[in-house]
């Protein structure tokens, strides 16, 4: 059995993140890059996955720029979990848990998180149609029940964009004002 622990991020961790962010492009992974990601000037917080003492995954808790004007609602995103963890579940497991208690004992009202909807097997989960085979019993905690699933409209960081996104979260509704497309959707 592995043992797993959540860590946020101290200056004194930067290292192990420049070289978790070199592994993450060696596997071609875009989501930490330089000029986007610093974890010490990000208005949030990173929560760092560690396995049996190994950086294995990491994700972000930003204050929203995106789509509300609001201080209340937080972003989870830049996620990612090195290969040879992903079999873990790492993310679901115990980074979006710990972000979304964080957040909510921080005063935030809604923490939310979006996936591309050209990514299916990802998106089914969110949506409660599939479970991974692996860990069954994670996905039917009251935490996975407490997620929900926005039908209204989708999220479009740039709208020079093609790419939209699903949005996913717990708390209060979003009332978005900026980088959206309002389009009923789902099942």
């Amino acid at each position: 059995m592995h043992q797993v622990k959540v860590k946020l991020y101290q200056k004194s961790f930067r290292d192990e993140i420049e070289t978790f962010r070199k592994k993450t492009f060696d596997e071609g992974n875009d989501a930490l890059p330089i000029e986007k990601y610093n974890p010490d000037t990000i208005n949030g917080e990173t929560f760092m996955a560690y396995v049996d003492g190994e950086l294995a995954s990491i994700a972000v808790l930003e204050e929203d720029h995106y789509v509300t004007e609001s201080n209340q609602v937080v972003r989870a995103c830049r996620l990612h979990t090195l290969k040879k963890f992903r079999n873990m579940n790492l993310a679901a497991k115990y980074l979006l848990p710990e972000m979304v208690t964080y957040a909510l004992q921080n005063g935030y009202r809604t923490i939310y998180w979006t996936h591309d909807v050209s990514k299916k097997a990802i998106n089914a989960i969110y949506q409660g149609k599939r479970t991974p085979l692996n860990d069954r019993a994670a996905y039917k905690t009251s935490f996975w029940k407490s997620i929900k699933f926005d039908r209204t409209w989708l999220f479009q960081v740039d709208p020079k964009s093609d790419m939209l996104q699903y949005v996913y979260y717990i708390g209060e509704k979003l009332k978005p004002k900026k980088n959206y497309v309002w389009m009923k959707h789902g099942n």
